[in-house]
């Protein structure tokens, strides 16, 4: 049989695991605390300060030669008008990298936290279509296409999105930046700019 077939064997997997590790699994630990599925914690007891956790990335996988790598912590995502509800904020934690009796796995990286901000948060001309505001401004025909894309249809539904969501959904610092002054134009034109 030869080598590149072997992988795909049920002996050849676990040969593999063996000799170099699983690599640790993105994991949320909310031990304590009450978690949603990007591995944010708060805790909820009255005498408690309010802190809010990043998520635990997951143990890399022991082996006999190298060890896995352990997991990545997602960090907490929160708008900055809701800072001043907790005390104490804190990103993710890596995982542990695993054991290997060659060479030990490489830990984990823990996760800053992100901090949304709507694209637009006064009022705006919610009924204006994307394709008026894409000629209007001049915008980049990738960043059209990709607002298509995610089903978007008009300007209004767009403020209502994050800079992280975005960023998230593969837009650069550049195009998120660039439809940002485009609402800042848009609503300075409308007179409802702030």
């Amino acid at each position: 049989m030869p080598l590149s077939q072997f992988g795909n064997t049920v002996i050849g997997r676990l040969v593999y695991y063996r000799l170099w590790g699983n690599g640790g699994e993105a994991a949320a630990d909310q031990s304590g605390s009450v978690g949603d599925a990007s591995g944010q914690g708060l805790t909820t007891a009255a005498n408690e300060p309010r802190v809010l956790r990043g998520g635990h990335g997951g143990v890399g996988g022991d082996a006999d030669r190298d060890g896995g790598i352990g997991g990545n912590g997602q960090g907490p995502q929160i708008a900055p008008e809701e800072l001043g509800l907790y005390s104490h904020i804190t990103g993710g934690f890596g995982g542990a990298g695993g054991y290997g009796k060659l060479v030990g796995g490489t830990g984990g990286v823990g996760e800053r936290p992100d901090f949304m901000r709507k694209l637009y948060t006064g009022e705006i001309g919610a009924d204006m279509s994307l394709e008026d505001f894409y000629a209007q401004f001049n915008l980049d025909d990738d960043i059209l296409d990709r607002l298509r894309k995610f089903k978007f249809k008009t300007v209004g539904a767009l403020a209502q999105v994050t800079d992280v969501e975005l960023g998230r959904e593969g837009f650069s610092l550049g195009q998120i930046s660039e439809l940002k002054w485009a609402l800042n134009q848009l609503a300075a034109k409308s007179g409802t700019g702030k």
